[in-house]
């Protein structure tokens, strides 16, 4: 199986592809170890089937999974590098989660198959363009009364903070993200047919805020 990114739109997780290996490690130095349980303790999914979109090394659905052991969930990405590392740790936890890996544009499930759908630190890697087609993809997966579960991330901090930051960025394959880079998801959202659009909380970290949304279909 390649380890290439089908579409080269799409950024690879920390931007290349030596660092993967390291994604969890990273995001708990400098975000949060513990960052995903806001969202995991505000609500209750079990006995639900949930996509976990954009699953990356698994951890979301690992987590959830264990909170809510009658719960489907599934995992997809566009990166099979790092699915490879998500079906190890899954394997290692002996958890029943299915991960697969897919293009970037259509997702490979019929109208309505899923009651919840989370991303983790997706959008804020995507461009405009493409978080719009990933929630109008979202929308059409959930059922009637569906949720949606987001963690969005953004630069935040002083001028020199935030400078220092785009800096850093500008050098890296996220300098065309960056850019965009606002907290303007509930607008994506509604704009794509949600509703009940809520920013549920906030994480101040090193690096930068972390948003929390829900919205239903």
């Amino acid at each position: 199986m390649t380890s290439e990114i089908p579409n080269k739109r799409f950024i690879r997780a920390l931007g290349f592809r030596f660092l993967t290996n390291f994604y969890d490690f990273i995001m708990a130095a400098f975000l949060s170890k513990n960052f995903r349980e806001p969202l995991i303790n505000r609500f209750n999914i079990e006995q639900k089937r949930v996509l976990d979109f954009g699953c990356g090394t698994g951890e979301t659905a690992i987590l959830f999974k264990k909170s809510f052991p009658k719960t489907v969930i599934l995992g997809i990405d566009v990166d099979s590098q790092i699915n490879q590392i998500a079906m190890k740790k899954i394997k290692k936890a002996n958890l029943d989660i299915r991960t697969t890996i897919y293009d970037g544009e259509l997702l490979p499930f019929k109208n309505s198959y899923f009651d919840c759908v989370t991303a983790c630190l997706v959008f804020c890697n995507l461009i405009s363009l493409d978080k719009k087609k990933s929630l109008n993809e979202i929308n059409r997966v959930l059922k009637t009364e569906g949720q949606v579960l987001i963690i969005d991330w953004e630069p935040h901090g002083n001028k020199i903070k935030r400078q220092l930051i785009k800096t850093i960025f500008s050098i890296t394959p996220f300098h065309k993200i960056i850019k965009e880079s606002s907290p303007q998801l509930p607008h994506y959202l509604k704009s794509t047919g949600f509703r009940n659009v809520e920013e549920i909380f906030r994480l101040k970290t090193m690096t930068g805020l972390l948003y929390y949304y829900n919205a239903k279909k």
